[in-house]
């Protein structure tokens, strides 16, 4: 979600110039760590101040200074706005909303130009990932990813590819082989959880809605049990469909159905993160180091990092963001700049999937000098005895 705000003075005469403001609040709901802010300032479009993160406080990059003295930035701070972007859309001061979503869509499309009866497709989704599709040459589904056991948990609507297909010949007015121009008809059946960062349920929600050549045509409303036509031609439909009970419980439980099993995929499917933390050398500063924690592997993609001294979390210099393994696993890094005489006390923290863990960097450096000189004795020692023992067989 963002949230942009545009402040904007215009000085009308026989010439027109302008000065503007935009700031911008962008949250990451795919683990980066808090909102990320930005804030420019421009006269008659021509960049003249920006706000660093870094400094927290705004820069004048042109013009004289003194036109500084007949002007300033508004008064509104970086957390006000991200205060309010926290507020719109149900943040935390570190984490949004974690969210799930089970996706069926399916497709008809008519063929006039002579090829035999309609084309039909069918494919479910799981948070955008594709886990299953339907096969016209089997004319069954066929479930593409992840273990089988999570389909205990849950099954494909029971509409029929030949339901679809009759559906889109009486709305196109077709016979079983042909039809006069291109028509299609889609369905989109999605159920959703959204969840709290402590991961608490928030909300839940389901959809069953219907379009027509490219045209929203009617929906089904969880909550009333009622169709809602978007639609002249969906009047008809939604009149016989409301009058199906049978038809609108089924799909109710179903949708149900559908919200409880998100809860059952999304833990089953859990995978941990491993860390790793590394230091290298600050590009502008020999007295400073990059201190990074690498966390792999882990699924689903939703994760909170921070790095921590002695229980005191760091302000982060550079986060990569959520990105993808090639195994459909996920990777992220987080870092912090560090002086580089302090090597102990800290900690790379990850939270997923309700759990935290937890890697310590620096816990070798305490090793002195005289333990170091007694593991190269040892070392030294051991090769001697395996050079003895090849000459004696020799």
């Amino acid at each position: 979600m963002t949230l942009t705000l545009l402040l904007s003075c215009i000085y009308l005469s026989s010439e027109r110039h302008h000065l503007l403001f935009v700031y911008t609040v962008l949250t990451k709901p795919d683990g980066v760590s808090g909102p990320v802010f930005s804030a420019v300032c421009l006269y008659d479009d021509r960049w003249i101040s920006h706000y660093s993160n870094e400094e927290q406080t705004w820069n004048r990059d042109r013009f004289d200074p003194e036109i500084w003295r007949y002007t300033r930035e508004p008064d509104d701070s970086r957390d006000w706005f991200i205060n309010l972007l926290n507020t719109l859309a149900n943040c935390t001061s570190s984490r949004c909303d974690e969210r799930h979503h089970l996706l069926f869509v399916y497709t008809v499309l008519t063929k006039p130009d002579g090829v035999s009866g309609p084309v039909f497709s069918a494919v479910c989704l799981y948070d955008d990932t594709w886990i299953s599709h339907y096969s016209n040459e089997e004319q069954t589904w066929n479930r593409d990813r992840f273990d089988p056991e999570i389909w205990r948990y849950t099954r494909e609507p029971d509409d029929s590819r030949d339901w679809f297909i009759n559906l889109l010949n009486t709305l196109a007015n077709c016979t079983s082989s042909r039809c006069d121009g291109l028509h299609t008809l889609q369905r989109r059946v999605r159920c959703e959880v959204h969840k709290h960062p402590d991961g608490a349920v928030m909300n839940v929600n389901a959809f069953d809605e219907y379009g027509y050549d490219g045209e929203d045509f009617i929906f089904f409303n969880y909550y009333t049990m009622q169709w809602i036509d978007k639609s002249p031609k969906a009047k008809e439909t939604k009149m016989k469909w409301d009058s199906d009970r049978v038809l609108n419980h089924h799909l109710q439980l179903y949708l149900k159905d559908c919200m409880d099993w998100i809860s059952t995929y999304n833990a089953s499917i859990s995978t941990p993160p491993a860390l790793h933390m590394f230091a290298s050398a600050a590009p502008h500063d020999q007295s400073e180091l990059i201190l990074t924690c690498l966390a792999t592997g882990f699924s689903p993609k939703l994760i909170e990092m921070k790095i921590t001294l002695n229980n005191i979390t760091l302000k982060p210099f550079s986060s990569s963001g959520v990105r993808p393994n090639d195994n459909q696993s996920f990777q992220m890094r987080a870092s912090v700049k560090i002086h580089r005489d302090e090597k102990q006390g800290y900690e790379c923290h990850a939270l997923h999937s309700g759990q935290t863990f937890t890697t310590t960097w620096g816990k070798y450096d305490h090793i002195n000098s005289q333990t170091l000189i007694l593991c190269a004795k040892l070392l030294y020692s051991s090769f001697l005895l395996r050079l003895a023992a090849q000459n004696w067989y020799l």
